[in-house]
């Protein structure tokens, strides 16, 4: 963890001004490093007050994304990060720089004009209400195994917010996190091929987390939901990657954790398939992230991809 991230840490959790010369001696560093440090913070969107002979203070708890401030938290320090004002996409974002020659990067933007949800529908994604990122991740495996990386994807997310915000979330397969009965977070994997092996060189993983409370489109009121959970918008998206770029295809752990978080298990639920909706209870989720159902007309089924509906629960689409 860098000075600047303790300093931010340790300002977050007092009750009155920290002087910096307190905060030199807790942190074993200069006051002079500390002011360095509440420097760069101020400069990353954080109001930090001071005031002679009674020390720092953190006004108000900016949730405006830093590029510095991510970097500072991720594990993997050769990730680069952009932050931007507004895009079409970060997934776009992510393709174009891809297509540019840049490598692994991670692309979070304050407002998306044009995100993309799974079978081509729009995400819902206003301007600070929510963390809208995506990641290009470097994979080099059979496109048979990258499918795992969704699956992944949610146990990622769900487990960030738990350590990041305290709140309990649950995923609805395949990779919908939800809270309270909404969702409030969508996942969209998308593989950079190369032509001449058929190996996935490249996941751009999309990820949209609706954080703060906003108006809805007309009709959604019920489905979409917020986790309300404060200013959190850069530790949520490093705790993200740093759990993401940990995914071994060759480790299927995960699934335990996918299984254990799953808001469909034992529920009745129906889908559709040939254009004929089916009814069904879902009983298991197999290795490969399969969705096994015993149906209304006495066959197990497993599903691997598609979009599910569970009956009876209301906000659960």
């Amino acid at each position: 963890m860098t000075l600047k991230e303790d300093v931010l840490r340790r300002l977050r959790g007092a009750d009155a001004p920290v002087s910096g010369q307190e905060l030199a001696q807790e942190l074993g560093v200069s006051r002079n490093a500390v002011w360095k440090a509440v420097q760069a913070l101020r400069q990353s969107g954080y109001e930090i007050g001071s005031a002679t002979n009674r020390g720092y203070s953190l006004l108000h708890d900016s949730d405006a994304l830093s590029a510095s401030v991510i970097a500072d938290l991720l594990e993997d320090k050769s990730l680069t990060v952009h932050v931007l004002e507004t895009v079409d996409s970060t997934s776009n974002e992510c393709r174009r720089l891809l297509a540019a020659g840049e490598g692994r990067c991670l692309v979070l933007a304050r407002q998306q004009s044009g995100g993309r949800g799974r079978n081509g529908k729009s995400f819902f994604s206003p301007p600070d209400a929510g963390l809208y990122m995506s990641a290009a991740l470097r994979l080099g495996m059979p496109h048979i195994d990258a499918v795992g990386i969704t699956t992944y994807a949610a146990v990622c997310v769900a487990g960030a917010i738990r350590d990041v915000t305290g709140l309990e979330s649950g995923v609805k397969w395949v990779n919908d996190v939800y809270y309270r009965g909404k969702k409030v977070c969508g996942i969209l994997t998308e593989a950079v091929s190369s032509f001449e092996d058929g190996q996935a060189l490249s996941a751009v993983v999309g990820i949209g987390v609706n954080l703060h409370p906003s108006a809805v489109p007309a009709g959604l009121e019920n489905i979409i939901g917020f986790l309300d959970c404060g200013a959190v918008k850069n530790e949520l998206a490093a705790e993200i990657i740093n759990r993401l770029e940990r995914y071994d295809p060759r480790d299927r752990s995960y699934i335990n954790e996918y299984r254990s978080l799953s808001v469909v298990l034992s529920r009745r639920i129906s889908y559709v398939s040939a254009g004929v909706t089916h009814y069904g209870t879902a009983v298991d989720i197999d290795e490969r992230g399969g969705l096994v159902v015993d149906t209304d007309g006495g066959e197990r089924v497993t599903l691997s991809s598609g979009e599910i509906s569970l009956t009876g629960i209301e906000g659960i689409k």
